[in-house]
């Protein structure tokens, strides 16, 4: 477990820009998350409600994946009450 300090110096280190291609942020967010939080992988779900599909990033052991899919609804992945916030769950030790 990480020291108060040293999470608040990760913090500080985040990247202030941010960049224009979204499969590049995404990647740097999630880089810094798991770097943030001690793990090798992180998923990131992205619903843009003008698009008519969700994206799921992920990166699990230093590899990027990046997919959009129709049939895919962030309310099927996740309960209601946490479809419309921003949160983070711990994973079990191996992501399935």
């Amino acid at each position: 477990m990480q020291r108060l300090g040293e999470v608040c110096a990760k913090l500080r280190r985040w990247p202030r820009g941010i960049s224009a291609d979204q499969r590049s942020l995404a990647r740097e967010c999630l880089e810094h998350c798991c770097d943030l939080f001690e793990t090798t992988q992180a998923l990131l779900l992205i619903d843009d409600g003008d698009e008519p599909w969700l994206t799921i990033a992920s990166l699990a052991k230093g590899q990027f994946q990046w997919r959009e899919d129709e049939e895919l609804r962030l309310e099927s992945v996740v309960t209601l009450d946490l479809a419309i916030h921003s949160f983070y769950l711990a994973a079990r030790e191996e992501v399935r």
